[in-house]
């Protein structure tokens, strides 16, 4: 016996996916019977996403197991029959290809296709929004989804056409470089540009770039050369340097961390003991100095002596140094050279010579006798220690000299005649004081004589014959008169 049912049913969605389930029950079967089941399902449309229908029966009973039916297409057992509802047209995937640039619209989606040549709308999601179509043109059995930017797309199928394929598709931009700051090189000299700052990088090929970044806050760009992931940014200043960026294919990498470059510590110089020449118009004053940022070694000094510009070698060792071989002066404006970075001292230095004597003329004590030498001039004076000098002089013009012992800043000169004494010196340490004032030394007073009265003698070849006299500095006392009778010295007192 043959069993027939016809099961009809009819469904109208508008969802994109729907199932029915309509269980029917025919009954016992006898032995031998056959059982056929045909059913037929109504759908009003199908919406253009959803052209497949998959369609599966399942036959139970009591007595023996579940029974699905089975698509012969397929190798595996128990599955569904699936079905193209609106045609046999597909789309499958080829070769994608990414933006070219960052934020570049020139990516696309390569399908292979069974459709016709021709123009058809394609629908499609990126990122999880909403649908939308654009225009394809298909041509020997291949088209592409053109114009994109980096995203996930999926979702495809060609209105009316084909059956949606979900797979999504996801372009990218091109890698971003990247950029890291290693060892930084300082410049070797004060204002120097030698300095230089290492990099590596990322996702940069071999080749030369423009890098831009800010010294100090502005703005400027250096060209850098690739290789092998690492450049070096070169002729660089003492500065700080930030916000660097480079750009390939419209990707920008940057680092803006502040990389800080500088010059060679700049010397400083610290005056300290002055001792000052020995003589007058000596040179072997000297300077002392401390100093820092100067290694040992030999370096020039310059200054100025009473304002005028000079320089001297000088020899560093433990951050100290003599500046020697000085007379007295005004010493300043020191500055001295290293890495081309100046360290300089403006504050005067002076160096004094050794006090110069004084001498002062005093009381002046004549000789007692006419040409005699018992006279003296007394002296006082300043800065001669005690001791034995050498005084020079000039006695009526001509010059001279005796030793003097000084006490006490005084001395005297003795063992004088009459005479004038003048431009008197005296030197020590090479320095000499002088007194050019003249100092009169005068004999005693000559005494004059004047005959008065003669009184003649009272008888021929008598005695008392008498010559009267006057005088002028004779004192009174008694002397010893020399003259001469008829040509015969004599003489007689007085």
């Amino acid at each position: 016996m043959i069993k027939k049912i016809l099961v009809l049913f009819f469904l109208s969605f508008v969802h994109f996916s729907v199932s029915a389930q309509f269980p029917v029950s025919l009954g016992d079967l006898r032995a031998g019977d056959t059982l056929t089941i045909i059913y037929d399902v109504g759908v009003s449309s199908f919406p253009p996403s959803k052209t497949s229908v998959s369609s599966q029966l399942k036959l139970s009973g009591s007595n023996f197991s579940t029974v699905l039916s089975d698509d012969p297409d397929t190798g595996a057992p128990l599955d569904a029959t699936v079905t193209n509802a609106l045609s046999p047209n597909t789309i499958s995937f080829a070769t994608n290809t990414n933006p070219s640039t960052c934020l570049g619209s020139d990516g696309k989606v390569g399908f292979t296709t069974t459709l016709s040549d021709g123009t058809y709308d394609l629908s499609f999601q990126k990122n999880g929004a909403s649908a939308t179509t654009q225009s394809i043109t298909v041509s020997s059995g291949a088209f592409e989804l053109a114009g994109l930017t980096s995203g996930s797309y999926s979702n495809f199928f060609v209105v009316g056409q084909t059956d949606a394929i979900l797979t999504a598709q996801v372009l990218t931009d091109p890698p971003t470089p990247t950029l890291t700051a290693g060892l930084n090189t300082n410049p070797t000299t004060c204002l120097g540009t030698d300095g230089k700052i290492a990099f590596t990088s990322t996702n940069l090929p071999n080749g030369t770039y423009t890098l831009n970044y800010e010294k100090g806050g502005a703005t400027t760009s250096k060209s850098v050369t690739v290789s092998s992931n690492a450049f070096e940014l070169s002729g660089l200043g003492a500065g700080s340097y930030a916000n660097f960026s480079v750009t390939v294919n419209a990707c920008t990498g940057s680092l803006a961390t502040a990389q800080v470059l500088t010059d060679p510590p700049t010397p400083t110089l610290t005056a300290g003991l002055k001792t000052n020449p020995t003589t007058c118009l000596g040179s072997d004053g000297k300077i002392a100095f401390t100093s820092t940022n100067l290694a040992n070694g030999t370096y020039t000094l310059n200054y100025e002596k009473d304002g005028a510009a000079t320089s001297k070698s000088v020899t560093v060792s433990s951050n100290a140094f003599e500046l020697s071989g000085l007379g007295a002066g005004s010493y300043a404006n020191f500055s001295v050279t290293v890495n081309a970075c100046t360290g300089s001292l403006a504050t005067a230095q002076v160096l004094t010579n050794p006090p110069t004597p004084t001498l002062t003329a005093g009381l002046k004590t004549n000789p007692t006798t006419c040409l005699g030498i018992d006279g003296k001039i007394a002296f006082t004076s300043t800065n001669l220690a005690n001791g034995t000098y050498t005084l020079n002089y000039e006695k009526d013009g001509a010059a001279t000299s005796k030793s003097v012992t000084v006490s006490s800043n005084a001395f005297e000169l003795s063992g004088l005649g009459a005479g004038s004494y003048a431009n008197f010196s005296v030197t020590v340490n090479a320095c000499s004081g002088s007194l050019a004032t003249a100092q009169v030394l005068a004999d005693p007073p000559t005494p004059t004589l004047t005959a008065g009265l003669k009184t003649n003698p009272t008888t021929c070849l008598g005695t008392d014959g008498k010559i009267a006299f006057t005088s002028t500095n004779l004192a009174n006392g008694t002397y010893t008169l020399n003259y001469e009778k008829d040509g015969a010295a004599t003489s007689k007192s007085v």
